[in-house]
């Protein structure tokens, strides 16, 4: 099977046990995947280091709304779903919590665009003021 191309059944053998795969199939290419498949078991910083290489190797200069809405609406669910035996101190969970909110801030800017508002509460849109994440400008 090429890299990124799909059939629907993929699932990965780690030791002896396979684990069931998921994936996001490209809306503007199908066959095609948008997020290549993770196990359902992966932990949450997993989830993280697997959506975060798609979106700077693939994502970062895409201009389509519906790729952005799919890709971080997988990412808040994939996120949600995600193992958290790693998190083990307050700053983690903090992270997590802070981490979901600035993905979910994207699902509804995308959502507002798609839908054609051109208006967007940029209130909304910001960090809280006590956080530990840090945006790049632009």
């Amino acid at each position: 099977m090429r890299s990124g191309v799909f059939n629907g059944t993929e699932s990965s053998a780690i030791g002896r046990e396979a684990i069931n795969m998921n994936g996001i199939p490209d809306p503007g290419d199908p066959g095609r995947w948008l997020v290549r498949p993770w196990p359902t078991n992966a932990s949450f910083c997993n989830v993280v280091r697997h959506f975060l290489n798609v979106y700077v190797w693939r994502l970062v200069q895409d201009t389509d709304v519906r790729r952005q809405l799919d890709y971080f609406s997988a990412y808040r669910a994939a996120l949600e779903n995600a193992s958290t035996h790693e998190l083990t101190c307050a700053a983690d969970w903090q992270w997590r919590e802070e981490l979901l909110a600035v993905v979910e801030r994207c699902v509804d800017l995308f959502e507002a665009r798609l839908c054609g508002e051109r208006k967007v509460n940029h209130d909304h849109l910001r960090l809280p003021g006590r956080t530990a994440l840090v945006l790049a400008p632009g």
